[in-house]
């Protein structure tokens, strides 16, 4: 059995890499396990990480622009107001996780 990331992940690959549009999402989500509902939404939720994953990383790079050499931590509390006028909630473990593997 497959975990939920998987699932989506090969269900996304199969479609991406369906160029004739021959495959219909559903066939494809019953195949893996996963409702249609439900890869939307997982969708939806990358997409929208994404995003916020990038307009982090811009808040990051220009208070570094300003205070080179502040920690992670620092970093964090002086974008929070930013972040909640975006109407983006982050933790400090995906914080760094963003921060790392950009």
């Amino acid at each position: 059995m497959h975990s939920k990331k998987t699932k989506f992940t090969l269900a996304h690959r199969l479609k991406s890499s369906d160029t004739s549009n021959d495959l219909a999402v559903s066939s494809i989500c019953s195949k893996v396990g996963m409702s249609r509902q439900n890869y939307y939404k997982e969708r939806k939720s990358r997409f929208k990480h994404e995003i916020d994953a990038n307009l982090i990383l811009e808040l990051v790079k220009t208070e570094r622009q300003v205070q080179s050499r502040l920690g992670g931590r620092k970093v964090l509390h002086l974008i929070k107001n930013d972040l909640y006028d975006s109407d983006i909630s982050i933790g400090r473990d995906r914080f760094f996780n963003i921060r790392i593997f950009q």
